[in-house]
């Protein structure tokens, strides 16, 4: 009789340790699937900060163009754009203006360099971004 006491608290045991093991592999699985969704939210928070950058940087490259047609000596400044800052340098050969931009967001800098010719209008003839 003893015999059969010890077979069922054996099958108890067994029990347990099958519960044990599928709850650490259903808490791994459930932490891989969180840190793997904290790294997808980081990197997209990445990149929205690297395209709000980049539209600040380009709308730079419009106000100084707007700026250079309202007045031909203007040469670059501070300005604030939707809360991110922007410094605008013009070069100045002859009627050309090189013009460039710097744009920081939070984590992302970008640059863009644009090419300008003074006339009875301002001519963009050129624009690239800078690596």
């Amino acid at each position: 009789m003893k015999f059969k006491k010890l077979q069922k608290n054996n099958r108890g045991f067994v029990a347990l340790i099958i519960v044990v093991i599928i709850a650490i592999v259903a808490t791994t699985i459930a932490v891989s699937v969180s840190l793997s969704g904290l790294g997808e939210l980081a990197g997209s928070y990445m990149t929205l900060q690297s395209h709000t950058s980049f539209d600040s940087a380009d709308s730079c490259i419009e106000e100084a163009l707007i700026r250079l047609s309202r007045n031909s000596s203007y040469t670059g400044g501070t300005i604030v754009l939707n809360n991110i800052p922007c410094t605008i340098i013009i070069n100045v050969a002859g009627s050309n203006r090189t013009i460039t931009v710097q744009s920081t967001s939070t984590r992302a800098v970008h640059n863009i360099r644009a090419e300008a010719v003074l006339g009875s209008a301002v001519t963009l003839s050129s624009w690239f971004e800078i690596f």
